[in-house]
């Protein structure tokens, strides 16, 4: 025990005791506004730390409160049951409240291993030497509480280091600020010990050192905050371009889903009005285009040829070579007819059994008529090779080509150019006949 003694006149005795209590009234008001700030922000934040640091900083106020005599003399003078264990109890609630907010912190859950076993084991430490000195008060020498206290320290910041080398920036603030509560603690506790001198400045060290301590803590808060909103925020915009580029992947896949569906239906579209022996179109897909090719002329004032043609003798083919020779003369007549209506006002389709019909737009009758007879003299140079012979055959075409008007109609033109065929078959077949100007 250390008990320095110093004879000093009335009013340097006045004058010390004045600097002291202005140090002290300082001390606590400090304590108590960065109390006050920080439990605002917890009601706002909900961040826990903020219970742990205020819970460390009243703890650091008992503790200080007690050891300097200011607790006794204001606030629990006449309670001598807690007069008797305040020392020993604001020491443990310090440490207890030290390592609770070290745990919270620094998120030693998170780290776990061995930094959260030793953080444990300081805070059971702490808890039973609490509980002890509330109990038992005389029996907190079992408990060593003097080693304990220097092992604590030497712990927390271990482990501080420890965690800021594996990156966490929030335990850089931790250790200097730890750092230099411990050491002007070992600056009184020397003195205390009288291996160096004692004067005000060491004895108000160590509340230096305290309030240091809680603006770095303090500090380290805020910045913590502001790393975990810029953590957030970075988080929101990878998340915003990860959604926007899955959006676009999205929309990618849909358009191309929707291009290969339309793609899709262009092809059965084309398949359901395609005749497939021939490749050309069907009665179905002729009668949509030949209706609009009429719409179109009528709007436009152009002619529309109609021409309608038929294999001659088709049924005697069948009979005498087989219906598979049949086929291949249909398919060699669509694939002839395909060759004279390549423009897009152009086309060819078979209506039924050897049954053909070319539309050709903007073409007048005379004009219409000439491309039927190349039509013919083409299919009738055809050749077909059998195995032991050979095939010609012939058509006979009939001619309907007229400006449409108001009452013309598909049907119209089939009738004209299905008489006009009927004519060129009456007339010996093989040949070419343009429809009456009575449909003109």
């Amino acid at each position: 025990m250390v008990l320095p003694i110093r004879l000093i006149d009335l009013a340097a005795f006045n004058l010390q005791e004045r600097n002291e209590n202005l140090r002290m009234g300082a001390f606590f008001g400090a304590m108590l506004v960065m109390m006050l700030y920080n439990a605002s922000l917890f009601i706002f934040t909900r961040d826990r730390s903020y219970i742990s640091y205020c819970w460390y900083l009243a703890s650091a106020a008992f503790y200080v409160a007690s050891e300097y005599g200011y607790g006794p003399y204001f606030l629990w003078s006449d309670w001598q049951w807690f007069a008797q264990r305040s020392n020993f109890l604001s020491v443990s609630l310090a440490f207890l409240a030290a390592g609770l907010f070290e745990r919270q912190f620094l998120n030693l859950k998170g780290e776990g291993g061995w930094v959260l076993r030793l953080s444990n084991l300081v805070i059971a430490y702490w808890s039973v030497a609490a509980l002890v000195s509330v109990v038992n008060p005389w029996a907190m020498g079992y408990l060593y509480i003097e080693h304990g206290g220097f092992i604590t320290c030497v712990l927390a910041l271990s482990i501080a280091f420890l965690v800021w080398l594996r990156g966490n920036a929030s335990a850089g603030f931790f250790l200097v600020a730890w750092s230099g509560l411990v050491a002007t603690t070992l600056c009184l506790t020397l003195a205390m010990a009288g291996l160096i001198p004692m004067s005000s400045y060491v004895r108000s060290a160590q509340l230096m050192g305290f309030v240091l301590e809680f603006l770095l803590l303090s500090i380290a808060l805020a910045d913590r905050i502001n790393r975990e909103k810029a953590s957030r925020l970075r988080a929101q915009k990878a998340l915003l371009i990860a959604q926007e580029q899955a959006n676009a992947l999205l929309e990618d896949r849909v358009a191309s889903r929707t291009h290969q569906l339309e793609q899709a239906n262009q092809e059965l579209r084309r398949l359901s009005s395609t005749d497939p022996l021939t490749g050309v179109s069907n009665r179905r897909g002729f009668e949509e285009r030949v209706s609009a090719s009429i719409e179109r002329g009528r709007a436009e004032g152009q002619c529309l040829a109609f021409l309608m043609l038929d294999i001659d003798h088709f049924k005697r083919i069948n009979d005498q070579y087989g219906h598979g020779v049949g086929d291949e003369c249909l398919a060699v007549l669509g694939a002839t007819l395909a060759t004279f209506s390549r423009r897009d006002n152009e086309f060819a389709a078979r209506l039924g059994g050897e049954e053909f019909a070319v539309i050709f737009y903007g073409m007048s009758a005379p004009s219409a008529e000439a491309i039927a007879e190349k039509i013919r003299v083409a299919v009738a140079e055809l050749e077909l090779e059998l195995p032991a012979s050979s095939i010609r055959f012939s058509v006979s075409i009939g001619v309907a080509a007229w400006i449409p008007t108001t009452g013309d109609s598909p049907l119209t033109y089939a009738k004209a150019a299905d008489e006009a065929l009927y004519r060129a078959k009456a007339q010996g077949r093989n040949q070419v006949c343009l429809a009456l100007s009575e449909y003109a």
